[in-house]
């Protein structure tokens, strides 16, 4: 789930005024498919409800379930030395953090790294990070009434971080230590959902497509689009050119979204004035286990497929120029199960950049502990989660 993305409708007419080679599909019938040039991974939503990210969970091996009060016990001494502390840390995150909550074990390793830069105890005290407390105050919704998103917390999580994060990331599948602490590669994609769940403040406005229903009020037009000739002008810009499409595939209440990194399409004209089309999207999905890992399996069992039916109105005498279109409609089942929103790509150095908004309303959606930043050998300053991803990846982030 997005929690509150800015999509605009003059983004629309700035994607539908952008000159369109089309180099893909043409002709008065036909078939045609793409694929982005890379696979996106399923991952899970990050229930904001349950909140895993800070709480974490039981996986069978060493993770636990804490409580509220237990995270805000570890927060209380992250960034202290006291004898009591050390003995609740000790306790806590012993065996390298391995029973910690992803958000917990970024704390911890901010803690190790300060350890090893100041000696324990000497570390300013601005230095720590508390993204865990940030996302209990913020996020955890639980049994809270008065939370922003308890009317919507069957679907409020960061499934927008987990898609937009697969763009740059591959998955990861490995358990590594970095900075002294235990990460699976739960914790990973934990931290890319959290982490890309602010990126979403930094598209450029050519990049929105569509009204998401949902925030927009619920008009009918807002639950009509995005049109079919629409999101083909997105999957040109995108898929045909080797990228891959962020999607809210559902034009409902509920906002899920969807990394999609292949598409086919057959048509033909219908009647005079119309095309008939089908088009079948594949995407990632997002429910799935948090521990599950699919790369490694060739088959892919977490790879899904939507098929889409629409109509297109054509000028007389059509030449099989889709880019000529600018009306179209949908059709069947496809009225109730189109995309309702699409992104198309980031700003570049967003991660940098957000930092410049810590103190607007912007600080009630992005965990910004999360991406704060350190100097650590004298050659500039980089979010400390970018360093440990560089650590895990064995190098920087794609974008």
């Amino acid at each position: 789930m997005k929690v509150s993305t800015p999509f605009l409708s003059a983004a629309l007419l700035l994607l539908l005024a952008i000159p369109l080679s089309w180099a893909g599909p043409s002709g008065p019938s036909g078939t045609y498919q793409a694929s982005a040039k890379r696979q996106p991974w399923s991952g899970y939503w990050w229930s904001m409800e349950r909140g895993e990210l800070v709480l974490g969970w039981d996986d069978g091996a060493g993770r636990r379930e804490w409580s509220a009060e237990a995270v805000l016990d570890f927060d209380a001494c992250v960034a202290s030395y006291s004898r009591e502390c050390t003995a609740l840390i000790a306790k806590m995150a012993g065996r390298d953090g391995a029973a910690l909550s992803p958000l917990m074990k970024f704390d911890f390793a901010m803690r190790k790294l300060n350890e090893k830069l100041y000696g324990p105890g000497g570390a300013p005290a601005s230095s720590a990070t508390h993204a865990a407390r940030w996302e209990l105050d913020h996020h955890f919704i639980g049994e809270d009434t008065s939370h922003r998103y308890y009317d919507s917390r069957g679907f409020a999580g960061k499934c927008i971080g987990w898609a937009l994060s697969t763009i740059d990331f591959d998955e990861p599948t490995e358990a590594r230590v970095l900075e002294g602490v235990l990460f699976k590669p739960a914790d990973i994609k934990g931290l890319l959902a959290a982490i890309y769940n602010g990126a979403q403040f930094f598209v450029p406005s050519e990049n929105f497509v569509g009204n998401a229903y949902y925030e927009q009020g619920g008009t009918a037009r807002d639950y009509e689009d995005v049109l079919p000739h629409e999101l083909l002008r997105a999957l040109a810009l995108t898929i045909d050119r080797g990228q891959i499409l962020e999607a809210d595939l559902d034009p409902g209440t509920g906002v899920w979204n969807y990394p999609v990194y292949r598409y086919e399409m057959k048509w033909k004209v219908a009647k005079p004035g119309a095309v008939a089309g089908e088009l079948t999207l594949h995407y990632a999905d997002d429910e799935v286990g948090i521990d599950e890992v699919f790369t490694p399996n060739p088959a892919r069992p977490d790879l899904k497929k939507r098929k889409l039916t629409f109509e297109l109105k054509v000028p007389a005498g059509w030449n099989g120029d889709f880019a000529l279109v600018t009306e179209s409609r949908w059709t069947g089942k496809s009225v109730d199960e189109h995309p309702d929103a699409l992104i198309l790509g980031l700003e570049k150095d967003w991660r940098n950049k957000i930092y410049r908004y810590k103190n607007t309303k912007m600080n009630q959606e992005v965990n910004f502990p999360l991406l704060k930043r350190i100097n650590p050998d004298g050659r500039g300053w980089v979010p400390f989660v970018d360093l440990l991803l560089r650590n895990y990846y064995g190098r920087p982030a794609r974008n």
